[in-house]
């Protein structure tokens, strides 16, 4: 390997006879392979930007708290446009109720109702089914004539 760098010399027409070395100062020595005459075409040497860690340990903080406060931005914008969006449901007589609409066919999938949803299926809680510890069981019947306990 030759130590000397030569400036001001232009790289080998050809890169794909060039190989790239790092000397003890950490400079990267592009050194291009011999030809068929073994000549040596052109040494030439680059310097490669050095980061100092206190850099890298600051960019990369600062993409984390960049990140973190996207996060935060979106999260509350979706919160806000879901609220406004079941406050104009709730206002219009309708609601956004996903366990209601597709997923109370799935069997095992609880299903979540208002209490003036379950006085209107029970009759006002009229026919009591059975009682534990803790609450009491009605049997009720919903406005699609599916019967419910």
């Amino acid at each position: 390997m030759i130590s000397r760098s030569y400036h001001g010399l232009k790289p080998a027409a050809n890169r794909a006879h060039t190989r790239v070395s790092f000397d003890s100062n950490k400079k990267a020595v592009l050194i291009p392979k011999y030809m068929s005459n073994r000549a040596l075409v052109s040494v030439f040497e680059v310097k490669i930007a050095k980061l100092e860690k206190s850099h890298v340990k600051s960019g990369a903080s600062s993409s984390v708290i960049l990140a973190i406060f996207a996060h935060l931005i979106i999260r509350s914008q979706y919160k806000r446009r879901r609220k406004l969006l079941e406050s104009q449901l709730v206002s219009q007589g309708r609601e956004l109720r996903i366990e209601y609409s597709f997923l109370r066919k799935v069997a095992g999938v609880p299903t979540k109702f208002r209490y003036k949803e379950l006085e209107e299926a029970t009759d006002n809680f009229q026919a009591l089914l059975g009682q534990g510890s803790s609450a009491s069981v009605f049997k009720g019947i919903l406005n699609d004539g599916t019967s419910v306990a």
